[in-house]
């Protein structure tokens, strides 16, 4: 009987506690300590969880914050919420349910800084009547993306919690964006879509990489599609989700990629945007916790401005085709006849025909005794960038010597190219970078000063020839982009960006909670020991290029 009677005094000052909140939030902009007003005191939360009247299951999920509503996480009993950016109440959220009888209160630590980065959680209590349910609340500072697939789908492709989905699958799309600067009319983006997993590297690993094409239908995937500007990168219906599962620190793809975009995007004779750009979310595929992932857009026609009578194509291996003096003869792998192609390029835009001028420009720019000749062959100024840039990030996994994999190459009209043509880059997937990766190789850092070395390209090529002014060309370039993105103010700037996306969101730790046998440093450093490397190779390239002949 007593302990009924102290459990009713509780419900009875909880619920006026929380009525009066609720009352005050709603019609209060002013009140930023709402959120806090809705916390226990030990001895209330001790009477209610030890009451014997606790719920097995979540009395509601809908719950806004601050018009948000929560992502529940039913396997782990844990609502997410995502901060928006800048937004002075944040940290202290108006918080509202759908169910006017069901009362919310919180106990445990306040939403902070420290409490987002270090993965803490709060806990969450709804009450009805005599019935509570008591949940995890977990903070981010990123954006949210939730991508639902049928139970039926999942059986029937025989999938587990790795979601290793081989072919395009009809799923939904819920995107949270809280960046400070959206200007769009909702936050929450929902759309239908169809995913399957990308990339041959990641495959083996637990976490995947995707590609989302989004769709008027998900139950017509061949059929009209959705086009969404997401995070501010572009309006778009196809997008790529990548996963840095064997990345320490979760940043070398996502850096390097960005600091191409922001350097030398459209630098080029045609002035196109060769690059593509990544931001950071947190990936849940059901509702369930995920991780850590960024998001791009793909290099397509699109980035590189395909027009009539031009192509693109990807390097995919290490094959030394562009050494070729012919194409080769290949089958299709359906079987259904084959080709003459070049070697480890994959046509993205134009027809089999394309490969023949693809082979025209690399025998011009490889074998030709004329520097002119050489230079004719491609954008000079996108060629030196991709050099310096395969230089300064130690790309081991783009260039070994006279190897080159992982890049995209248009052939694009010029009217100073070789029979008007010309050859423009850009790289692709440089997770491996900023440490010279190989077999035997201690720890996860090398020599900074490790000089990788390129015996393939325009510049090599130009070198080879005695070019009179390349060396000039490269030292001048270099001066401008460590004048601007390539200073270390704006490389630093950039790194503590990433450093808040990774570590202060909390996102890090989930991450390995979750994925546990993947590659981590220890978050206690965060990006101290990356940005320390980075200054080195900077500084290293500078006497490289100073002393280049």
């Amino acid at each position: 009987m007593y302990k009924r009677k102290i459990w009713a005094s509780v419900i009875i000052l909880i619920s006026i506690i929380i009525t009066c909140v609720i009352s005050r939030t709603q019609f209060s902009s002013e009140n930023v300590e709402a959120w806090n007003l809705l916390y226990l005191s030990d001895k209330q939360f001790e009477a209610i969880s030890t009451s014997g009247n606790i719920s097995d299951s979540v009395l509601t999920t809908e719950i806004y914050f601050n018009d948000q509503l929560l992502l529940y996480d039913s396997i782990d009993n844990t609502f997410y919420y995502s901060l928006i950016e800048n937004d002075p109440l944040a940290y202290t959220p108006v918080v509202e349910l759908a169910n006017p009888d069901i009362k919310v209160a919180a106990y445990g630590a306040a939403i902070s800084d420290d409490v987002i980065a270090s993965n803490t959680p709060i806990t969450l209590l709804l009450m009805e009547g005599n019935t509570v349910s008591i949940s995890n609340l977990i903070c981010t500072t990123l954006p949210i993306m939730n991508i639902d697939i049928s139970q039926e789908d999942i059986n029937s492709l025989g999938l587990d919690d790795t979601y290793d989905i081989l072919s395009d699958t009809a799923s939904s799309v819920y995107l949270y964006d809280n960046r400070a600067d959206f200007d769009g009319i909702n936050r929450t983006t929902i759309v239908d879509s169809k995913i399957r997993r990308r990339g041959q590297t990641n495959a083996v690993y637990p976490t995947k990489g995707y590609r989302l094409t989004l769709l008027a239908d998900k139950t017509q995937p061949d059929g009209d599609r959705e086009k969404v500007n997401i995070l501010g990168l572009r309006e778009d219906d196809d997008w790529i989700l990548y996963t840095a599962y064997k990345d320490y620190e979760k940043v070398r793809n996502v850096f390097s990629m960005n600091l191409w975009h922001d350097s030398v995007t459209k630098d080029n004779e045609w002035n196109v945007a060769n690059s593509t750009e990544y931001k950071y979310l947190e990936l849940f595929i059901n509702n369930h916790y995920h991780g850590l992932y960024a998001i791009c857009y793909p290099l397509d026609k699109k980035q590189f401005d395909i027009q009539d009578g031009e192509s693109l194509f990807k390097k995919m291996d290490w094959t030394h085709s562009e050494q070729y003096t012919a194409l080769e003869y290949q089958e299709y792998a359906n079987g259904d006849g084959g080709d003459y192609l070049l070697p480890g390029y994959s046509l993205k835009e134009g027809t089999t025909d394309d490969y023949n001028d693809l082979l025209k420009l690399y025998v011009n720019m490889t074998y030709s005794t004329d520097s002119q000749v050489v230079r004719m062959t491609s954008d000079v100024t996108n060629s030196i960038d991709l050099w310096l840039f395969f230089k300064l990030t130690q790309s081991v996994d783009s260039i070994a010597d006279a190897g080159v994999k992982n890049m995209y190459v248009a052939i694009k009209n010029s009217s100073s190219g070789i029979e008007g043509q010309k050859l423009l880059f850009s790289p692709w997937d440089m997770d491996q970078t900023w440490r010279h990766v190989a077999d035997g190789s201690d720890g996860q850092y090398a020599d900074p000063a490790y000089d990788l070395p390129i015996e393939w390209g325009t510049v090599f090529n130009l070198m080879r020839t005695g070019d009179e002014t390349i060396s000039a060309d490269i030292k001048y370039r270099y001066e401008y982009l460590r004048s601007t993105a390539w200073s270390n103010e704006s490389i630093l700037a950039s790194l503590d960006e990433y450093e808040a996306d990774i570590y202060s969101s909390g996102a890090f730790l989930r991450t390995q909670t979750r994925w546990p046998e993947g590659n981590y440093n220890d978050s206690y450093y965060r990006l101290t020991e990356f940005k320390d490397y980075v200054i080195k190779r900077l500084e290293y390239m500078d006497e490289y290029i100073k002393n280049l002949k």
